[in-house]
Order: structure tokens, then C-alpha cells, then sequence
């Protein structure tokens, strides 16, 4: 039996890593980990979260070992995974879940990859509660998040989703809702 990618995206602050990380503790779901270059934020340091956080020089040496490395550049900083690693794994049946960068490049790039195991859940959370999000929860410096993510084409980002979560903005309603529409989609 194969393995699901559930892949999870919406605008920044949209709550995609806190709904991630309670399904993995909920559900027998792995995490995708990615390598990124970018420095950890201050809730990432000294926990378990998405990424993998390297220099320029690792990222290099690990994106020259793989045989079909993604990579993507947002905000000045590398993100790049190793597709046939996670394949090989969805292969012999491991599932898991991620948050993706919520760009029409980024999702073409996973169901080219993965279109038998992928599925794409988009949050759909209000542009102006993302950005109450981001100001008061982040650093000044991701400020410029804020813009680009509102000239993302997010309506089509919409409208390609397999699903969409509609958070209350009650977090244990909302993860426990979540957890459910992931746990529904398990074939």
C-alpha cells in the first residue's frame, strides 16, 4: 500500500505549522523536513518544526548528493528537499504532511512529483488576520511577508486545493477539525 503527502498551504500566519504539527501528534503522519538557509525564528529554535537549518555551504553539498533536489528561493533564502528520498518512502507506504510555500510554482513542482499521493489542503484564513498574526507574533524583518503574500495569486492557489479549512480562529476547535478532515482523507 502507498503512502499520502498531504500538503498544506495558505498565506503567511494562516496557522499551517500549527495545524501540521498537531496532526503529526494526532495521526501517524511524518514530517517533510526541509533544508533551508534562512536563520530559524525564535519559536523554531531548540524545536522539532519543518526544517532543517544549514549554511549555504551544507545546503550545497546536499543538494549535490541528490539525484532530483526542489529548491525554491523566497526572501532571500534557499529551500530545497530531496524528491526521490520521499518518494522511495511514500512508495513502501510512510505517510506524511507539510506546509508548503503557497505559489502555483511550488505545488506544480509536488504533484509532478507526487500526483498519486498528493493532496493539497489550502487554509483559508482573511488576508488582514494573517497580518494581525504576523505583526504581533513575528519579527519585524518578515514584515515584507505581508506583501508579497497578498500579491500571490492566492484565489487560484485556492481554487487548485483538493480541500479547504476554514479556521474559526478557536485553535483547539480548529485543530481537532483539522485533524479530522486529515484523518477523513486517509485511503
Amino acid at each position: 500500500m502507498s503512502g499520502q503527502l498531504f500538503l498544506v498551504t495558505g498565506p503567511a500566519g494562516a496557522g499551517k505549522t500549527t495545524m501540521v504539527n498537531h496532526c503529526i501528534g494526532e495521526l501517524s503522519l511524518n514530517r517533510v523536513i526541509t533544508n533551508t538557509t534562512r536563520a530559524a525564528r525564535k519559536f523554531e529554535e531548540n524545536a522539532i518544526c519543518d526544517y532543517s537549518f544549514v549554511t549555504l555551504d551544507e545546503y550545497a553539498i546536499k543538494k549535490a548528493d541528490s539525484n532530483n533536489w526542489f529548491e525554491i528561493e523566497i526572501y532571500e533564502a534557499k529551500y530545497g528537499l530531496c524528491f526521490e528520498s520521499l518518494l522511495k518512502n511514500l512508495n513502501e507506504g510512510k505517510s506524511y504532511i507539510m506546509t508548503i510555500y503557497p505559489s502555483i510554482e511550488t505545488i506544480q513542482a509536488y504533484f509532478e512529483n507526487f500526483s498519486p499521493f498528493a493532496s493539497l489542503i489550502f487554509i483559508d484564513t482573511n488576508l488582514l488576520d494573517c497580518q494581525a498574526i504576523i505583526t504581533s507574533e513575528r519579527p519585524a524583518s518578515e514584515l515584507l511577508r505581508i506583501e508579497t503574500d497578498s500579491q500571490l495569486d492566492i484565489d487560484k492557489i485556492r481554487n487548485s486545493s483538493n480541500y479547504i479549512f476554514t479556521p474559526t480562529r478557536v485553535l483547539e476547535a480548529d485543530q481537532k477539525a483539522f485533524s479530522e478532515l486529515v484523518r477523513g482523507l486517509f485511503v
